[in-house]
């Protein structure tokens, strides 16, 4: 069996003038990730989570596992 191989033109490769994009975040500026705000919107969008699942599981006694998300990053070793 022959194997097909498939590569971009060289078109692809070349710089396109006048195509200049300004961040949108500066370099030298700074933004707090780890804020009040961010606490409260985590804590309460868990709890609408959690409810929905209890009803879910409660309802149909089918659950969604909501938990997976924050256990399933693929920087963890």
């Amino acid at each position: 069996m022959d194997k097909e191989t498939h590569k971009l033109s060289s078109d692809a490769y070349q710089e396109i003038p006048g195509d200049h994009y300004k961040p949108y975040i500066g370099k030298r500026e700074f933004l707090p990730e780890f804020t009040l705000k961010a606490i409260v919107t985590g804590m309460v969008l868990g709890i609408i989570f959690a409810a929905a699942n209890a009803y879910i599981g409660l309802k149909v006694g089918l659950t969604v596992s909501a938990s997976n998300p924050g256990c399933s990053r693929k920087d963890r070793t």
